[in-house]
């Protein structure tokens, strides 16, 4: 029963609307639920039975002002993402309650547990993607430097903004919005790194770059670059951008780290292969980046499942794939290579 009365649209947005009004006149704090049961006609129990808190009535207020499909921004060019994700929010905040209700929000959480919940799944953890997902596409399209740290952008731009939500809503202005894009997102020149695609001479460096790393960490000899150049020379010559990806950063013309995805090696599992960041770039981020498109094209590619393999003591790749999410799976002690290693298979869902 209580289900189908959540459904009841017109007098779930009437409810918002009152509380909007009252906030808009009296502030968060000053807005209590029996006002806002009075202000549109219904009972207190309704109102506590759809929103367990004022935090939470309060929250979705905010998103009924806020909607996420205004501030979603669909291409791959980070600049025009937050260009329209500001300006939009900005209009907003400039002629409604919206600030005095996130204001009034982020006051509470600090004493409040219910509001802290309120604000993380509402408007923090629910909403983030919106901020993040235009800036990993223009990360993974080449728009942005490949050590360019996505979640520190995206905790930059929220903090900033919150700030003046707190202090002075009026300085939201043009002139701080065209300031903050431009102390978050790096000139539009040419970063001395960029991401790629297959170029001509590609396939050779990346199995150069894999034989001489191993050679160095591993010891590992012709066999394994034999394999990593014949491997991927297979999944090029049957490359479907569908279900398949090849990337490598470059440093002017030289490649400085790739990665791959297989999509159609295993019909339950891609798998991702060549993953490697040169010695003299790793520390900047890169790795972290890569790994992170290519799970997210994994996903996006519509497969259900994630697989690599690694060899147990390189700790650096491993602490990346748990912190991904990955999982070991099984073990193997192997001797193909020359030296004896022990190969780990990991997974993780997608």
């Amino acid at each position: 029963m209580a289900q189908a009365r959540r459904r009841s649209q017109s007098k779930q947005n009437l409810i918002l609307e009152a509380a909007i009004k009252l906030a808009g006149e009296h502030g968060y704090s000053g807005t209590r639920i029996e006002h806002v049961a009075a202000e549109a006609g219904a009972g207190k129990q309704t109102i506590y039975r759809w929103w367990p808190t004022k935090a939470d009535l309060m929250a979705e207020a905010y998103a009924h002002l806020v909607p996420a499909e205004a501030l979603t921004y669909d291409g791959d060019d980070p600049y025009a993402a937050l260009e329209h994700l500001s300006a939009v929010l900005f209009g907003i905040f400039s002629t409604t309650p919206a600030p005095r209700i996130l204001a009034g929000l982020i006051a509470e959480a600090q004493g409040e547990e219910a509001a802290a919940k309120a604000l993380r799944a509402n408007l923090l953890v629910g909403r983030r993607d919106i901020l993040t997902a235009p800036l990993k596409r223009g990360l993974a399209a080449g728009r942005l430097p490949p050590d360019f740290d996505v979640e520190a952008a995206a905790d930059h731009l929220v903090a900033a903004v919150w700030h003046r939500v707190l202090t002075d809503p009026s300085k939201l202005t043009d002139a701080f919005r065209t300031r903050l894009i431009a102390e978050t997102l790096p000139s539009r020149k040419e970063s001395k790194l960029s991401i790629r695609d297959y170029f001509p001479g590609a396939l050779g460096q990346v199995a150069a770059m894999h034989g001489a790393g191993y050679a160095a960490m591993r010891g590992f000899g012709r066999p394994f670059e034999v394999m990593v150049a014949g491997d991927l020379a297979e999944l090029l010559g049957r490359f479907d951008p569908k279900r398949d990806m090849f990337k490598v950063i470059c440093r002017g013309d030289e490649v400085v780290a790739s990665i791959g995805v297989d999509g159609g090696g295993d019909p339950s599992a891609a798998q991702l292969r060549w993953f490697l960041v040169a010695k003299s770039e790793r520390g900047a981020g890169l790795g972290r980046n890569l790994l992170s498109m290519a799970i997210s094209f994994a996903r996006e590619s519509g497969h259900k499942r994630m697989k690599l393999w690694t060899g147990a003591g390189l700790d650096e790749a491993r602490h990346l794939y748990d912190e991904a999410g990955f999982k070991l799976i099984r073990e193997v002690k192997s001797t193909r290579w020359g030296p004896s290693v022990t190969e780990q298979l990991m997974e993780m869902p997608l």
